[in-house]
């Protein structure tokens, strides 16, 4: 899809189309938020006042989009909102393809990430990779990609991957892995699992055994200390994020990173980076990247607005 990046003309405090979402809320009668333990929460209709949708998630109702009625968000409108190619998801159910493509990456920020990268031959190992977000970046960018390792278990994303990728090698599951499989690898990217990290759930953390699969990447990143890597994930309490910068930290030498990534006392350290897709897409998605590809600036504003990637009806 081509997409008109220039400004429109209505101002955004005036936009054409609104999203949306049910969200649970308890309000006395001025529509005030009052106590959740002693009064039953109601499905409240709640608008985005700016142009840009909600971050997307699994839950349908997360997913609106407003004019004079609302309706859930299609398949290929969530296809666009992570500039993903139209139709990308196709081979399977709309509801699975809803779900996939809101666990998966902007590939936009991830092509902005990856064009510091020097044109090599590429060896990537993708850690729950899902429908490959990050191979759909590398390939749009011109890399040539040797070898496509994608470590996957849900059976409908590998579909997905296969059908645009048929060359993707599927691994399997990350418990399972060893980096003597994997010697030549000069790239790795991963976005771990986020339920248990996300403001949004229960916020078990590493207690989780979902959030502890973070520690399986780090044990094959630091084995294997590809020449890049890539890690992706939520807006998360600041401890666990300390703690995804420390073990990502732990896994190179001083030897091994660009002198940006040392600190004053000479130890590696990298800093996450926060970037909202919303600047390269029309959505509303902040997320925490770490790694050790150099010169990561904030994307520029590519004014892209929901109206612009609405299918019309």
């Amino acid at each position: 899809m081509t997409i008109d990046r220039k400004e429109p003309k209505h101002t955004p405090d005036k936009p054409i189309y609104k999203a949306g979402a049910f969200r649970g809320r308890c309000n006395n009668k001025n529509g005030k938020h009052i106590d959740w333990k002693n009064t039953k929460p109601q499905q409240v209709l709640e608008l985005r006042k700016d142009e840009k949708s909600n971050a997307l998630t699994t839950s349908n109702k997360d997913n609106l989009v407003v004019d004079l009625k609302w309706r859930r968000l299609s398949p290929l409108e969530f296809e666009r909102l992570q500039n993903i190619p139209d139709n990308y998801t196709n081979c399977v159910s709309d509801t699975k393809r809803c779900k996939l493509i809101a666990n998966g990456w902007t590939v936009e920020v991830i092509k902005h990430i990856f064009k510091n990268i020097k044109k090599e031959k590429l060896n990537v190992l993708s850690l729950f990779d899902g429908i490959s977000c990050g191979q759909i970046a590398l390939d749009q960018l011109g890399f040539d990609i040797e070898n496509y390792y994608a470590s996957e278990i849900d059976e409908h994303a590998i579909q997905v991957t296969q059908e645009n990728y048929p060359k993707t090698i599927q691994v399997g599951d990350i418990r399972n892995l060893t980096a003597n499989e994997f010697k030549d690898i000069n790239l790795i990217i991963f976005g771990s699992p986020c339920q248990s990290l996300s403001f949004m759930g229960k916020q078990l953390a590493f207690d989780d055994p979902r959030g502890r699969l973070f520690f399986e990447a780090v044990r094959l990143v630091k084995a294997i200390r590809p020449k890049y890597f890539l890690a992706e994930n939520v807006q998360m309490r600041d401890e666990c994020l300390e703690v995804f910068t420390r073990e990502l930290s732990n896994c190179y030498e001083r030897e091994d990173v660009d002198a940006q990534f040392l600190n004053i006392f000479g130890d590696v350290i990298f800093d996450p980076i926060l970037i909202d897709s919303s600047l390269v897409s029309a959505q509303s998605r902040k997320r925490w990247y770490w790694t050790n590809i150099p010169k990561i600036k904030q994307p520029k504003d590519q004014y892209i607005y929901l109206e612009q990637i609405l299918q019309k009806y």
